[in-house]
């Protein structure tokens, strides 16, 4: 555990933070990732090399969390990267420093694990989530992400 302040500290996720990180997550995002957060941080649990995961407990309950994927050999890049798949932080203790704080742990677990590069995807109009990464050091990757739909009857 890593004292922060007077009442923050920081410690890695565990199973009992579920339903915290999915309420959480809810009001930030306005919708309930409840299958999401159950996968990760099962996956977390039996592959705990793979995944790293920070949480900050602010007056005794979960405050802040990031959750990371550890990767190599995505999109033709070598060396271990790390994916954030998840930031949150509690609506009232915004401004606190437990984003700062949430990420610099999982940075200093994700070092410690041997990762170089932290990446992340943004929705382009979440300008708050936009400027806090902007903040955190975060730039452009030299990539760009595509999507387009699943055609409907294609048949080869």
């Amino acid at each position: 555990m890593t004292v922060i302040s007077d009442e923050i500290t920081l410690r890695p996720l565990d199973p009992g933070d579920l339903n915290a990180m999915i309420e959480i997550d809810a009001r930030q995002g306005g919708v309930r990732r409840s299958g999401f957060y159950e996968k990760r941080l099962a996956a977390m649990a039996r592959a705990p090399a793979r995944f790293a995961g920070t949480a900050a407990i602010r007056n005794g309950k979960l405050a802040g969390f990031a959750i990371a994927r550890v990767v190599q050999g995505e999109f033709g890049k070598t060396g271990v990267r790390a994916r954030l798949d998840a930031i949150g932080v509690e609506r009232d203790a915004r401004r606190a420093g437990i984003g700062q704080a949430v990420l610099a742990g999982l940075e200093k677990a994700l070092r410690d694990a041997g990762v170089a590069e932290i990446q992340t995807e943004v929705d382009w109009s979440n300008q708050t989530l936009l400027r806090f990464l902007n903040r955190s050091g975060f730039t452009p990757a030299h990539r760009l992400v595509l999507e387009r739909p699943v055609a409907r009857g294609a048949e080869f």
